[in-house]
């Protein structure tokens, strides 16, 4: 009989006990918490409870009855409701928060540094040395190149806090390399880059990459200058939406208008249809374009013609056209 009383009692225990840590706690109902790398028991309570000692001495039990203390996961982690029991699923299984990322076509790398520095998701100048060094590029790519700079690929990430800086960079290139497997020859994929980054941030329609990689192309092979007003806003450091004769002078291997061919590297970050647009670009005669204000370019086979579609674009729009191929 005494047997039996004390085993009801300690089932009754027990049974209070998974009651208690699969009920969902208001202390656990919503909000971020981080825990540090290298965090203890004690700390990771402290974290998750605050002076709620009930509770905190119900974790701690659990995590050390399950034989979890030495797997829990650092990370920040999404309260939603959660009981003792969900949380410690959620530290062993190390499902952290996730920050979501959306990274456009056309985009200069220290664009991406700063949607990922204000996130906190990384350090900026951390970021900035990696993306500028020659050898970590090399390494990332297997071929040469002067940095990062074209090939974070343009897409929608999820990156969680505590990466490093490196592995979020790894995670941009190693997409770059799956989207554009089997498009890229290591001796040529660095030229094709770059003339992309130049069709991407010229181009405003889609239907127009091709065209607009095919005047590039037709200029490359006469060796005229691409003057490609993308490259010195590139070479002056920020975007603008005219430039000026003092701007078209800046003496920099990026400004296209002082030097022949391909500037060293990519201008921005392309995406797959830029990249395409280079590999298969339009048959045409054209020489030069003109931004006519709307989206769409004039595309001219002649210095005449060229001149007439820009004192055309004047006219429609009362000012220069922001954006034209040949002077």
């Amino acid at each position: 009989m005494r047997t039996a009383t004390v085993l009801g009692i300690v089932a009754a225990l027990i049974a209070a006990f998974f009651y208690a840590i699969s009920r969902p706690l208001a202390v656990l109902h919503d909000g971020l918490v981080e825990i540090p790398p290298g965090a203890g028991l004690s700390v990771i309570t402290g974290r998750f409870f605050g002076g709620q000692a009930g509770s905190g001495m119900l974790f701690k039990a659990h995590v050390v009855l399950t034989g979890a203390s030495r797997r829990l996961q650092a990370g920040e982690y999404q309260l939603s409701k959660d009981s003792i029991r969900s949380l410690t699923q959620k530290l062993l299984s190390g499902k952290v928060h996730l920050y979501r990322l959306t990274v456009a076509e056309g985009i200069w790398a220290t664009d991406i540094v700063t949607l990922l520095a204000e996130s906190g998701l990384a350090d900026r100048d951390r970021l900035l040395d990696l993306i500028h060094d020659p050898a970590f590029a090399r390494e990332l790519l297997g071929f040469d190149a002067p940095g990062l700079e074209g090939y974070l690929f343009p897409e929608t990430y999820f990156f969680s806090k505590g990466m490093k800086e490196d592995e979020i960079l790894r995670v941009f290139v190693r997409r770059f390399r799956e989207k554009t497997g089997g498009l890229l020859e290591s001796d040529t994929a660095h030229a094709v880059v770059t003339l992309a980054s130049l069709v991407e941030r010229e181009a405003r329609m889609d239907e127009e990459r091709a065209l607009i990689a095919g005047v590039f192309l037709n200029r490359l092979k006469r060796r005229m200058p691409l003057e490609s007003c993308p490259t010195v806003e590139y070479a002056l450091g920020r975007k603008k939406m005219a430039l000026s004769q003092k701007d078209i002078a800046v003496d920099s291997p990026y400004n296209t208008y002082r030097r022949a061919g391909l500037p060293p590297g990519p201008v921005a970050n392309p995406g797959l249809a830029a990249i395409r647009s280079v590999l298969a670009p339009a048959e045409t005669r054209a020489l030069f374009f003109v931004a006519r204000g709307d989206g769409r370019h004039i595309f001219s086979e002649t210095l005449a013609a060229h001149n007439r579609a820009k004192a055309q674009v004047r006219k429609m729009s009362g000012r220069k056209g922001e954006r034209e191929i040949g002077r």
